[in-house]
């Protein structure tokens, strides 16, 4: 091992010369490699490296002579987000990565037991030498683990999940990733590399201990107070971003902690650049889709939806619905729990019904009105795997012709698209806190109203850990926010824990750990050999 450990680092030396591993990573390393496990978990702090780790398992296996001819280790990439997805596949030098909607989504067929014996042999034997990396786990939900966990034992593969407790949870119910790591060995890396300021770096090994009066030491003089309401820390957060220099503006991740305060700056900036001349003053309306925050019982109730709603559905139905329409709501009867929509003048109507799970089925969306104009930074809100386009990746309007808009993509890419495909967008020079886990920047601002629930330990946590160099906050209220982050750790309860009555113990008495195969009761998940 020692000796592919050292030809691997020489390699990855002699593509990038400030290439480094330390003995954390190595120690990782070789346990993926050798270890038999079905499932093995890596806990990490962020930005302590844990893509050099997978890149390392891929290259090293891959150079086997077993896989040399053919016969070795194939490496496939899932994360909960297009974006993360994307990361993945570039810093560990994947064929292969997907959101782990779209790889559920291939095989679900098998998760609802349609499956034949002949087909899951054959499906075996394709994973048997499959090795499966899932980055930002943390953000994966129960529900979507125990369908992984489950694919995972119908196929055989091997599964490396990695992740940090410290930092933000999926937005659906649960937190399997902390329960998982309870159950099994977990290696544990805390070692930062990411940023090179030393004081940076124990600011984030603070805050995930929730040692926030050490956060506020280190960043004390960049988080500033910067408005006494909503509006007016915008406004600030707009004329911070403006008086950057474009160079560095591109390399600065701008992020507030509600979408109302997001969207509020956004428009800002675009009217300010406007004004500055940076982008053309000829506007252009257009209709954008944003999603609607449907739960999984939403879907199914008709009362839910609302007239000028747009359904985008993702399979045929024999009444004329074909997969990819896109059809308005115009009518609603809650007696009969049916929608009536419209097709190409047409009504069609859909009946729901409460035994169906609808979630992959159909999306639900309303109507936003946006100015695009050219030289404008817009964002994707929606995966286009055919165009190429990654849900919250950012791109910039440069040109505005009838039917069709030339969009230069982060990477440099010039693509000229009809406007009929671009209707998951959304102004992009501010994001959530949320949608930056997992990205790394240059510099970062935070923008923070006062709220109690969403200035927690876990949102601060992701919120110093995305720069290599620079950070800033610019808060409503810097006394409210140390007392919020002081008292909110961010923690969410699993239905375990409340069903137990154990929140604040070991809730894992019935949890158990057998020949690596998840056990957690009768309560929870269990996928067993």
């Amino acid at each position: 091992f020692v000796k592919r450990c050292q030809s691997f680092e020489m390699r990855e030396k002699a593509k990038d010369p400030n290439f480094q591993m330390n003995d954390q990573q190595r120690k990782a390393l070789k346990h993926i490699l050798t270890s038999k496990d079905k499932i093995i978990a890596i806990e990490g702090l962020p930005g302590v490296g844990k893509s050099t780790v997978l890149n390392g398992v891929r290259d090293i296996s891959g150079r086997k002579f077993i896989s040399l001819i053919g016969w070795g280790e194939k490496f496939q990439g899932n994360a909960p987000t297009a974006s993360a997805a994307k990361t993945l596949k570039e810093s560990a030098k994947l064929k292969e990565s997907n959101t782990l909607h779209s790889f559920l989504g291939k095989y679900n067929g098998y998760l609802e037991g349609r499956g034949t014996k002949e087909s899951l042999a054959i499906k075996k034997r394709e994973f048997k030498k499959t090795v499966l990396f899932l980055d930002e786990s943390s953000l994966v939900s129960t529900r979507i683990m125990h369908s992984l966990l489950k694919l995972q034992d119908m196929f055989g593969l091997k599964l490396v999940i990695t992740g940090g407790t410290e930092q933000l949870n999926a937005v659906e119910a649960g937190k399997p990733f902390e329960q998982i790591l309870s159950v099994i060995p977990s290696i544990k890396l805390n070692q930062i590399v990411r940023q090179k300021n030393k004081l940076h770096k124990e600011a984030i090994i603070a805050a995930a201990k929730g040692n926030i009066d050490k956060t506020f030491k280190v960043h004390g003089d960049r988080i500033q107070k910067a408005g006494y309401d909503t509006e007016k820390l915008a406004e600030s957060a707009i004329g911070w971003y403006k008086a950057l220099p474009k160079e560095t503006r591109e390399q600065t991740l701008l992020t507030a902690n509600t979408r109302r305060l997001r969207d509020e700056i956004n428009e800002g900036i675009r009217k300010r650049l406007t004004i500055s001349g940076e982008l053309k003053k000829e506007t252009m309306e257009f209709s954008a889709l944003k999603q609607m925050d449907f739960t999984i019982a939403d879907h199914k109730f008709a009362p839910s939806f609302g007239k000028g709603n747009i359904i985008k559905f993702n399979k045929k139905y024999k009444n004329g619905i074909n997969a990819g329409d896109y059809l308005k709501v115009v009518n609603i009867n809650e007696l009969t729990n049916s929608l009536t929509l419209e097709k190409g003048g047409r009504k069609i109507l859909y009946y729901l019904k409460k035994e169906v799970n609808y979630e992959n089925k159909f999306e639900v969306f309303h109507e936003v009105k946006l100015q695009l104009q050219e030289g404008l930074k817009i964002r994707f809100t929606k995966n286009n795997n055919q165009l190429g386009l990654v849900n919250s990746e950012t791109a910039k309007i440069e040109k505005i012709y009838k039917d069709k808009i030339t969009l230069k993509l982060e990477d440099g890419t010039v693509k000229e698209l009809s406007k009929e495909h671009l209707k998951h967008i959304d102004y992009g020079y501010c994001t959530t806190i949320h949608a930056s886990q997992g990205k790394t920047v240059k510099d970062s601002i935070a923008v923070l109203n006062h709220n109690e629930w969403l200035n927690n330990q876990k949102a601060w946590c992701v919120a110093i850990s995305r720069h290599k160099e620079n950070f800033t906050a610019l808060v409503q209220d810097k006394d409210k926010l140390y007392k919020c982050l002081l008292n909110n750790k961010g923690d969410r309860l699993s239905a375990l824990e409340l069903v137990s009555g154990s929140a604040t113990e070991q809730p894992q008495k019935d949890l158990q750990m057998k020949h690596n195969n998840i056990k957690m009761g009768s309560k929870g998940i269990q996928i067993e050999a």
